[in-house]
């Protein structure tokens, strides 16, 4: 009897594989997540701010700390200095570092405040904001410590533009669920989720917020860079990640490139 050459699978041989064959993972919509993880942490919390300059403020007002450092730190100098680029000016340093003092590095930080304020004085940049696309984020790139992604969530939070901005919290659970592709480098990784999901963005401004909080919530205390907790994740159902078990990369995105950095620091002479 002649055999048959091997060759692909047919779709009606798939039907017949083994019982304990595990099929691809879909991972869920963009509306599904967000859902399950408002049922699991319940509506997230406002933004703290609206406004385009309060929002880089609030950015920049500490380095390395938590969110509720940063929130206590912007409520500091919201009451001792003010927001307006006159007021920080006019400032002296110890009023500055009232703030800044909450995080690393006080008086760089402090510095940094100045910067924007001088940047931000006599430019209309809510005008700017409120037109959204390319200028807008050119414009924001020009302050301290924002680049694209940075940009970007200034543009959401503001109300400015309808984008699905994230931070490394939102994107490392997003990626993880399976969508986009991880890249060495970081804003590659971020285009490849946003080019995945772009469908599924709309034009609701106010659930696109919500998505951002809500997924940078997550990030940061369940779906985390290092021993994150698959097991109790409202996610985990829909998650590559956790369906991979416990031998699955943990590190953020980029993570493979800067470990490869760090280790030709410590071997060199």
């Amino acid at each position: 009897m002649r055999r048959k050459a091997p060759g692909r699978m047919k779709a009606d041989d798939a039907k017949r594989a083994p019982r304990g064959a595990r099929r691809p993972l879909l991972p869920w919509s963009l509306k599904r997540i967000a859902a399950a993880l408002e049922r699991a942490y319940g509506a997230p919390e406002e933004p703290i701010s609206s406004d385009p300059l309060e929002l880089i403020l609030f950015e920049n007002v500490v380095y390395l700390a938590s969110d509720e450092k940063r929130r206590k730190a912007f409520s500091t100098l919201c009451s001792r200095v003010g927001t307006r680029p006159e007021a920080i000016l006019a400032a002296s340093e110890e009023r500055l570092l009232e703030a800044t003092s909450l995080g690393i590095l006080p008086s760089h930080q402090a510095l940094k405040l100045r910067a924007i304020a001088s940047r931000a004085k006599g430019l209309d940049l809510g005008s700017i904001v409120g037109r959204g696309g390319r200028e807008a984020v050119t414009a924001l790139k020009a302050f301290p410590s924002l680049g694209e992604a940075g940009a970007e969530r200034i543009l959401l939070l503001s109300g400015a533009q309808a984008l699905l901005a994230l931070d490394s919290n939102g994107l490392r659970v997003l990626l993880r669920v399976g969508w986009g592709r991880e890249d060495k480098d970081y804003t590659r990784t971020l285009r490849s989720v946003q080019d995945a999901l772009k469908d599924q963005v709309g034009t609701d401004i106010p659930w696109l917020v919500r998505v951002h909080q809500v997924l940078r919530r997550h990030g940061q205390s369940t779906c985390r860079r290092s021993q994150p907790l698959c097991e109790g994740c409202a996610l985990n159902r829909g998650c590559s990640f956790a369906a991979a078990g416990p031998k699955a990369e943990t590190q953020r995105p980029g993570g493979p490139h800067l470990r490869a950095r760090r280790a030709r620091r410590r071997n060199a002479p």
